[in-house]
């Protein structure tokens, strides 16, 4: 089983922003909590929240392609179903296949991740469940449709490859149940299902062709569904290598009434049509078990009301269900015991089994993490806890994380003492010159602009007036830093004021140079959830951004946040390796050549969880292995982060920055 790797995750999480920003208009967030997969539904059927299980980091691609499939199909639910339609199974199925098709015809990179899924499901799923249900339902086809082969049918008939070649060698198994739908246009009309009200007509044509009253209420011995059945039509032929009569059509009990006066409602079980889903070209009225042929006028009274066959109402008309039509679609449920072989229910069985083998580091849930910029904090705490949730208790309130004008005063105060201008100077200078020793310089010659090239003059003879060169620098590289604060209550008083020093220090020196450079921070924003200790971490992670890529070091925004975090913000726990593994994601989609990660921390991480310090270890490990991301740890008043870090140093004051850190970066931008 291959294992994800810290891209893997990185583009995981970016994958699933994505997906989760088509559900901003409707306030339908995405969390990740626990081990379970589900939709959280209000009391009028319309969906509150889907979440998904918290993803551990030896999470299988198996793992991670079943979330990303749960998501997205849950999404295309969100988007296209009209959930005050919703009812049955067969309704969910056939419901399935129409908005899988608008969420590929509406996204183009959404096909492929359903393809992908639909292999991933049946490889995973129905085949390996699929002798266990055959030789549960004793070759009742009926059954083995409804309860089993129904998602792979109607997929088929949907043109979905996967299930198309699933189905290739299995039309035989449920040819009976498959005739009488091919026979009424079913497999005609998935294709042309548009809306959740398609989907409900189909689904109650499909439960009146299919569910026979026995089936419901079928006793163990099966003596009661056999009577049952027989008694439907005097004249039905003998169904006995079949199982029951449960794969006879379901009826109202108005049809009934007329079941005297239609003797060809017990022929349709061996009508031509079984032999349709083979493609036969041979099929005739009397070729079936009844050995008989239909009338037209039989088959107006077989017991489907005023229904009009495929060939009457035009191949894939959907009919509009009756008031019985639909009560007994809402009534009809899988048997007790039986597997949910929807797609939903699929992908939970890979996700729980997953689940279960994965023991890598794994936090309880993500849900009230917050990774945004500083001064959107308070903002969004105050929404959290207007929600009153269940188990989140939050160090302070909100206005401990509000920034405000007078925080300006507070790093005038604090912090602008540590910064000397002929620190920042002396530090641009040493990295420029670090910078401009890996340029590479060359003259272009051929040029019709520049300085006059001796060896081109010839070119003059032939009235060629490229005689010039130019001299063209080429940089080494081209660099942006991602400089990362611990916020843990370790580094209170000097070392958080010193960490801000020199944070605002480095961004300085960089930017004078065109390096571009964020600043962030990590720590925890609540406290532990009791009775989660199976998972690594229960607090909710708080990790925001003080200065983006593209604001500059001086504005009056950074300072005001930089001179909160040094004054008035709570600075609680210290979860390590996942906080610098969320961080990775301000690197996405940048251009630029190097990218380097710099820690300042004091130490080990500190928390309630289990397997925090292994945890950073295996980060670093892999960060500095595996992606192209630079990492360097900067130790504030302590030598601690080299037990992490294969690149580190110890700052003890701001004025040693010139002196500790040219040298490594030296290698860093090289």
């Amino acid at each position: 089983m291959k294992k994800t790797s810290v891209k893997d995750i990185t583009k995981f999480r970016e994958a699933i922003k994505n997906v989760v920003s088509m559900l901003v208009a409707r306030n339908i967030p995405v969390i990740e909590r626990g081990d379970k997969a589900y939709v959280e539904y209000n009391k009028a059927g319309e969906p509150l929240c889907i979440c998904i299980p918290s993803i551990p980091d030896d999470a299988s691609d198996k793992f991670l392609m079943a979330i990303r499939g749960f998501i997205d199909h849950e999404v295309a639910h969100v988007l296209f179903t009209d959930s005050t339609k919703a009812t049955s199974f067969v309704w969910n199925a056939v419901e399935d296949t129409f908005i899988e098709r608008k969420m590929g015809e509406m996204f183009k990179g959404s096909r492929a991740n359903l393809i992908n899924t639909q292999k991933h499901v049946i490889d995973t799923v129905f085949i390996p469940k699929e002798m266990e249900a055959i030789a549960e339902k004793l070759g009742d086809q009926t059954r083995m449709f409804m309860e089993f082969y129904l998602v792979p049918v109607l997929r088929a008939w949907n043109d979905q490859t996967p299930f198309i070649d699933y189905m290739e060698d299995r039309w035989e198994s449920v040819k009976e149940p498959v005739s009488i739908l091919i026979k009424h246009g079913v497999d005609k009309m998935i294709p042309k299902i548009s809306s959740t009200s398609d989907s409900v007509a189909v689904a109650a044509l499909i439960v009146r062709l299919l569910v026979d009253k026995p089936m419901e209420s079928k006793e163990p011995d099966g003596s009661d569904s056999k009577e049952k059945g027989k008694g439907k039509s005097s004249s039905e032929p003998s169904e006995g290598d079949c199982g029951s009569g449960s794969d006879l059509p379901w009826h109202d009990e108005s049809d009934e009434q007329e079941q005297s006066d239609a003797p060809g409602d017990g022929e349709e079980k061996g009508s031509p049509e079984s032999s349709e889903s083979e493609g036969s070209e041979a099929a005739s009225a009397d070729a079936g078990d009844g050995g008989s042929a239909e009338s037209e006028e039989d088959k107006k009274s077989d017991g489907i009301g005023d229904e009009p066959s495929d060939a009457e109402s035009g191949a894939g008309d959907i009919p509009k269900p009756t008031k019985g039509d639909l009560e007994k679609l809402e009534s009809t449920k899988l048997p007790k015991g039986a597997m949910d072989m929807s797609m939903e229910g699929a992908m939970k069985m890979i996700i729980s089994s997953e689940s279960e083998l994965s023991t890598g580091y794994r936090p309880y849930e993500r849900t009230y993490d917050f990774m945004g910029r500083l001064e959107h904090a308070s903002e969004f705490f105050r929404n959290v806890l207007a929600a009153s949730p269940k188990g989140f208790h939050m160090y302070g309130d909100a206005d401990n994380y509000m920034v405000i004008p007078k925080h300006e005063a507070v790093f005038n105060k604090n912090i602008k003492p540590l910064i000397g201008d002929d620190i920042v100077a002396t530090l641009a200078k040493d990295l420029e010159r670090t910078i401009a020793s890996q340029n590479r310089n060359q003259f272009v010659p051929g040029q019709r602009r520049g300085r006059l090239h001796g060896p081109s003059l010839y070119r003059l003879s032939v009235d060629d007036d490229r005689v010039f060169r130019k001299l063209e620098v080429k940089r080494a590289v081209n660099s942006c830093v991602q400089i990362v604060i611990d916020m843990s209550g370790s580094m209170r008083g000097q070392k958080i004021k010193t960490a801000c020093a020199a944070a605002y220090t480095l961004a300085d020196a960089l930017a004078r140079i065109n390096v571009k450079t964020m600043i962030t921070g990590f720590t925890t924003s609540s406290l532990a959830m009791p009775g989660k200790s199976e998972f690594n971490r229960s607090e909710a992670l708080f990790l925001p951004i003080i200065k983006g890529w593209e604001t500059p070091i001086s504005s009056k925004q950074t300072i005001c946040n930089l001179g909160a975090l040094a004054g008035t913000m709570i600075l609680a726990e210290n979860i390590d390796g996942e906080s610098i593994l969320a961080l990775l994601q301000h690197f996405s989609g940048r251009q630029e050549d190097r990218k380097i990660m710099i820690v300042l921390s004091d130490g080990s991480p500190a928390a309630q969880g289990s397997g925090l310090t292994g945890h950073l270890k295996m980060v670093t490990k892999q960060i500095e292995q595996d992606t192209d991301i630079h990492l360097l740890g900067i130790g504030i008043l302590t030598d601690a982060p080299r037990r992490f870090y294969r690149d580190n140093i110890c700052l003890n004051n701001v004025g040693d920055l010139a002196e500790t850190l040219i040298k490594q970066m030296q290698r860093l931008l090289s």
